[in-house]
């Protein structure tokens, strides 16, 4: 049996307040989520492979992958067009699934890990918010989801150099940020301080599209993508 290519492309929506990274190739724009001046930026990194990861209609990679129309900027408590796709780009149908990415990083750029529950949910990673779109093809396998990761299989086999519908339709920032400070004093002159948690954190959002070819699917699901619950048969990819 012939091995199955597994092509993934991958971008990173990341508000950063690093300037360089090791390794070169990726150049980030300096910028914090601050309560009081709330706005960051929004880079992207890709490589170039087989399926290729749309963001508003576009294949994004380097440099030029700011979101035009938000120059850059993005508010809590403002909510923008974030449409997420894939296209095939390959000479064969492909399956596709994109796995989404949400988390925090500190103002060094340290992923931040001690993520709390409350009531079964994480009030800190809910905050970020990725609208689906109502398309009815993308089908969430649960089995795979943690608080920071979900998975999104498209049901029907992608020609080439056709695109899936939208998995997302816009993103948001809650502006219940701002309810997550400690208060301190009253100092010796009377002033109360407010301590905001996110400020100087940097927001990081990730869509890593993934695809299979659908000539013997079936065991490229179990073998590449690892999973036992997802069935392809034909031209249809079917989450039990």
């Amino acid at each position: 049996m012939k091995k199955q290519r597994l092509s993934v492309k991958t971008i990173a929506l990341l508000a950063v307040a690093a300037l360089l990274f090791a390794g070169g190739g990726f150049t980030a724009t300096r910028a914090v989520l601050n309560i009081y001046s709330p706005e960051h930026f929004l880079d992207f990194e890709t490589a170039n492979q087989t399926v290729v990861v749309l963001e508003n209609g576009t294949a994004v990679s380097g440099d030029d992958s700011m979101l035009t129309e938000l120059k850059g900027a993005i508010s809590p408590g403002k909510t923008y067009d974030e449409v997420i796709a894939a296209r095939n780009n390959s000479d064969a149908n492909q399956f596709v699934r994109i796995v989404l990415r949400k988390y925090w990083r500190d103002a060094e750029g340290n992923k931040i890990t001690d993520i709390e529950e409350k009531d079964g949910k994480y009030p800190e990673l809910e905050v970020i918010k990725l609208e689906l779109a109502d398309g009815g093809k993308w089908q969430e396998n649960k089995a795979e989801t943690t608080a920071e990761r979900k998975v999104y299989y498209y049901k029907n086999a992608v020609r080439p150099g056709k695109e899936t519908d939208a998995l997302t339709s816009s993103l948001t920032v809650d502006g219940g940020v701002a309810d997550f400070f400690t208060v301190s004093g009253p100092d010796d002159k009377g002033v109360i301080t407010y301590a905001y948690e996110y400020d100087g954190r940097q927001i990081c959002i990730e869509a890593e599209a993934q695809s299979i070819q659908t000539h013997n699917a079936q065991d490229a699901v179990r073998s590449i993508w690892g999973v036992t619950n997802v069935t392809a048969s034909g031209s249809t990819l079917t989450v039990r």
